[in-house]
């Protein structure tokens, strides 16, 4: 029996980030949830633009924000304008989601060419804890180098993960709280991000394989968060 994964439409859903959903120039979504969501996240996004709406059932019309996919982070003079370039940010964190239940989402993610996105997740978030500036960000690569009787080198470029090292402090009072609140997440796949952190990649969709909080000076403590993302 073959086994078949997510179709076209669904492959932003299905929990892995390197198989996409794509459309030529235009891809959209509608959604809707029973409870009320207040953050979204496009992960591994190709296109010029998302424009995102939230319709409310009584109130119509209550969101409506188009978002650039165009990184210009690097374009600082009429030297980089010309020359450097623009490039393509794959990542948005969108946190400011009006919350209305039964209200019905589009998401619509336009291109020149092949718009795609590997993940849309969204959800209803929580501040766990206050970011230091020694967490750290990066990937992980699973492609396979290796050489030939000649020395060659031969490379098979295969799919990576997102990784990111948080380091974090929290009040003590809130330490229970924050354990048993990821514990319920420890087995499925969850966002997690620094505040308008896409620009500094602190951003990762996967799991941690543990937690260590650590009680300082009261009253706060501190804890670290390796997110093992998904490929």
């Amino acid at each position: 029996m073959e086994i078949q994964g997510a179709t076209n439409r669904f492959k932003a859903f299905d929990q892995t980030l390197d198989d996409p959903s794509e459309e030529t120039t235009s891809l959209s979504f509608k959604l809707q949830f029973v409870d009320f969501v207040s953050q979204m996240a496009i992960l591994r996004a190709v296109g010029s633009t998302v424009q995102v709406t939230v319709t409310d059932s009584t109130e119509g019309l209550v969101y409506d924000q188009t978002f650039s996919l165009i990184d210009d982070s690097e374009v600082i003079d009429a030297w980089t304008y010309s020359f450097n370039g623009f490039t393509q940010s794959d990542t948005l964190l969108i946190e400011d989601l009006p919350p209305y239940s039964n209200a019905e989402i589009e998401i619509t993610i336009v291109s020149d060419v092949t718009a795609s996105v590997g993940q849309i997740v969204v959800g209803r978030g929580d501040a766990l804890a206050i970011t230091l500036i020694n967490s750290s960000s990066g990937i992980e690569d699973y492609s396979v180098k290796e050489r030939d009787s000649f020395n060659r080198a031969i490379v098979k470029e295969l799919p990576y993960s997102d990784t990111v090292d948080f380091v974090l402090k929290i009040n003590q009072l809130r330490v229970g709280y924050v354990k048993r609140l990821l514990a319920k997440r420890r087995a499925k796949p969850t966002l997690y991000y620094m505040s308008g952190g896409a620009p500094y990649g602190l951003v990762a969709y996967g799991f941690y394989p543990g937690l260590n909080f650590t009680h300082s000076a009261p009253p706060m403590a501190e804890y670290t968060m390796e997110i093992e993302g998904l490929g």
